[in-house]
């Protein structure tokens, strides 16, 4: 058995038609069997040897001890190759264009009413950061300023779910987003390793700071606030 083989099956060019049906030869430590027809009628070739995958350029070009239809034939199954491959990433980029957008809407309104849920809850792992960042605030205390926040993300969630409230959503946002970089500035001793400002945040910074993450998927998802219904 070979220790390397490449089957070129499928070829309906006519250019197989010089290879000799059946002969044999080599180049390189390879050999190959030309083109006989498989039980469904169309030509089947191998190429098989331990310098298979060495050799193709001498196949492809033509070299010496080459048949004359060998090197066409691996033109043609490196066209043929590559038209598929084509076909399937045109599809699967059809149905990401499709589909990415709205998977991008729905996982922003889920993660946003998941840990907005958790404040109030009092189950966020960030109620620390946020109580210290709030601690200044008038009107209510930091317990309340926290709830409040929670549930200001549930709504930022709940608006993403629905195309029709896609601009509410984004406004709530950007809103949110003013408090979440506070941090940053205000409590930079928390957010950035000692003496690395602002290179270097700690794990409560990168926290924050992926947050510009989620301020480029809105403004992915914003995009398509005037598009028009898709049918089907």
């Amino acid at each position: 058995m070979p220790s390397a083989g490449v089957l070129l099956d499928a070829l309906r060019s006519r250019a197989v038609a010089d290879v000799i049906p059946g002969s044999r030869g080599g180049v390189g430590g390879v050999v190959w069997t030309a083109c006989a027809s498989g039980s469904n009628g169309a030509p089947q070739c191998f190429i098989e040897g331990t310098g298979a995958f060495d050799a193709l350029d001498t196949v492809r070009t033509g070299g010496p001890g080459v048949p004359s239809g060998m090197a066409t034939l691996v033109r043609n199954v490196r066209h043929d190759l590559f038209r598929r491959f084509d076909r399937v990433d045109r599809w699967v980029s059809m149905r990401m264009a499709r589909w990415g957008t709205v998977l991008l809407r729905f996982t922003l309104g889920i993660v946003f009413i998941w840990f907005g849920l958790l404040k109030p809850l009092g189950l966020s792992p960030a109620e620390p950061l946020v109580l210290a960042t709030v601690a200044w605030m008038p009107l209510f205390g930091a317990q309340t300023w926290l709830a409040v926040i929670g549930w200001w993300e549930v709504a930022i969630g709940v608006t993403f779910l629905f195309p029709s409230t896609l601009r509410l959503a984004i406004a709530l946002l950007f809103l949110q987003m003013v408090g979440a970089f506070m941090p940053l500035v205000i409590l930079s001793d928390v957010t950035f390793q000692a003496g690395r400002v602002p290179f270097a945040p700690t794990m409560e910074g990168q926290y924050i700071v992926k947050n510009l993450v989620i301020i480029a998927a809105a403004l992915a998802v914003g995009g398509t606030v005037r598009a028009r219904p898709r049918s089907g």
